[in-house]
């Protein structure tokens, strides 16, 4: 008897009417997912890029996983239900607690991981990751990729993973799928595409994975000219910040000086939950910290009167990490 796939894709194709004229996202696209052990396809789980826009805002993560068990497989004791989702928050990495937390109360990171628990706490037959460590540090990603790996043969499910993390995904999958403008340039086996891509995107591809190490990693390049500024002070510095959320130290004492004479880049490094991005918001002055100063170019940015405020705010530009949550929907973006 021949086990039919969990998937089979035939010449699809997908397009949106633009202003412009028709986009095709997908041209002519054919694909076929191998299943598991499992004997048929009785559910798809799918787990979202924008962790932000899929979360309920106004429920904690534990009732949100809750209602989905009873949702699809009917009552459950409170006991049963407790049970798996400390399992799924468990196997994404997270501590139990998660499950008590609201989403504003959690990392990006955190949030990613969320959904991925959420995705694998059904076991279903087939799993489709759109960019699930996209928000994660280096170390969660292969926790997070590992873990689904397990997940997958445990049930034996067919997984998808979507990403553009050439070198992560060939450490994480069985087969490759290159798409390049909605077509498929390329697929084969992770050894085939790896070692003899025969198209020239999939040969970008695998040549723009970053190596750490050799002449090539350091930029060699001489740095930019100096700025002119109107003062010797220091362009930023933290002076034993310290920040607390009630019981919890989100970010503890630390000091380091941005210069500005100088440039300079200074690169924040962390795990997701370090408490990169609190350290970021109190950079900006919108989260005071709970010890400690922060002085841009000598002033204290916590007690700038109003016009100096106004003025340094105009000089500090934050890249926010979900544009989705950042960018008003209302508006549309300027082109030129």
């Amino acid at each position: 008897m021949t086990t039919k796939p969990a998937l089979t894709l035939k010449d699809l194709s997908i397009e949106f009417p633009t202003p412009r004229g028709v986009v095709q996202a997908v041209k002519g696209l054919n694909l076929t997912i191998q299943k598991g052990r499992r004997a048929r396809l009785s559910a798809v789980a799918y787990i979202p890029q924008g962790a932000m826009n899929s979360l309920n805002p106004v429920m904690r993560v534990e009732p949100w996983m809750w209602d989905a068990i009873i949702a699809h497989e009917g009552s459950q004791s409170r006991a049963e239900l407790q049970k798996r989702s400390d399992e799924a928050l468990a196997s994404a990495g997270l501590p139990g607690h998660t499950g008590q937390l609201f989403p504003h109360e959690l990392s990006g990171g955190m949030k990613q991981r969320v959904c991925i628990a959420m995705g694998l706490i059904l076991n279903h037959d087939l799993i489709i990751a759109d960019e699930p460590t996209s928000a994660l540090d280096v170390v969660t990603q292969r926790q997070v990729m590992q873990t689904l790996k397990d997940i997958q043969a445990q049930i034996g499910s067919g997984l998808i993973l979507i990403g553009h993390d050439m070198g992560l995904m060939a450490q994480s999958v069985d087969e490759l799928a290159v798409i390049k403008d909605g077509e498929l340039v390329e697929h084969g086996t992770v050894q085939q595409i790896i070692e003899n891509p025969q198209h020239p995107y999939t040969q970008d591809l695998i040549s723009s994975v970053p190596l750490v190490g050799g002449a090539s990693f350091l930029n060699p390049e001489k740095g930019a000219p100096s700025p002119a500024r109107h003062t010797k002070e220091q362009l930023l510095r933290f002076a034993n910040v310290r920040k607390d959320y009630g019981p919890v130290t989100a970010l503890h004492p630390m000091s380091f000086t941005l210069e500005g004479d100088t440039p300079q880049i200074i690169s924040i490094v962390g795990q997701s939950g370090s408490g990169k991005s609190t350290m970021g918001s109190i950079m900006l002055g919108s989260n005071q910290p709970s010890q400690g100063r922060v002085l841009f170019e000598g002033q204290d940015i916590q007690k700038m009167p109003a016009a100096q405020s106004l003025e340094f705010r105009k000089n500090v530009q934050a890249v926010f990490q979900a544009p989705m949550s950042a960018s008003t929907c209302s508006t549309a973006s300027i082109t030129r």
